[in-house]
């Protein structure tokens, strides 16, 4: 079955071969600030917020700084009638928080990584010690580039 080896690899054996530094900023950063940290490295999609102190707070989506950046439009493809007309204060990174985050840790396994990235509907997710610090992230591109590899592609040994 394919990616079942994969499927038994831990987290550590397979990030860092797309993203090597996540987008990671402390709270009270602004938005612009944020963005400018984003694109930094067009590989990621997530903006990953701390406290002082390092520890993960929460995310920013790219979908939701395109909320934020185009109100009306969002609340236009609304399909309720009761449709958040609260996207139109939000002006601060706290605003668009995302402080029900998920999230592995090296230690998980791949298989595990990727039942929660098919429930949230994700490509990437922080990687996080125990004291709850961001080290890394995991995208899904890195299991196709470790099912790849594990298939013996010649062009990807290399990497």
């Amino acid at each position: 079955m394919p990616g079942e080896a994969i499927g038994k690899l831990t987290v550590s054996d397979i990030r860092k071969s797309v993203v090597e530094n996540p987008a990671v900023v402390t709270i009270g950063t602004s938005i612009k600030d944020a963005l400018i940290e984003l694109v930094g490295d067009h590989r990621t999609r997530h903006i990953y917020i701390t406290d002082k102190n390092g520890k993960m707070i929460g995310s920013v989506r790219v979908n939701n700084v395109i909320e934020y950046l185009f109100p009306y439009e969002t609340l236009w493809q609304s399909s309720s009638e009761y449709a958040d007309l609260g996207i139109f204060s939000k002006k601060n990174l706290e605003d668009i928080i995302n402080r029900n985050f998920v999230y592995v840790r090296d230690s998980t396994k791949v298989s595990d990584m990727i039942s929660i990235m098919l429930s949230e509907k994700i490509n990437e997710l922080p990687v996080l010690d125990l004291e709850m610090r961001i080290i890394g992230e995991v995208n899904i591109l890195e299991v196709i580039i470790a099912y790849l590899k594990d298939d013996g592609n010649k062009l990807l040994t290399n990497n």
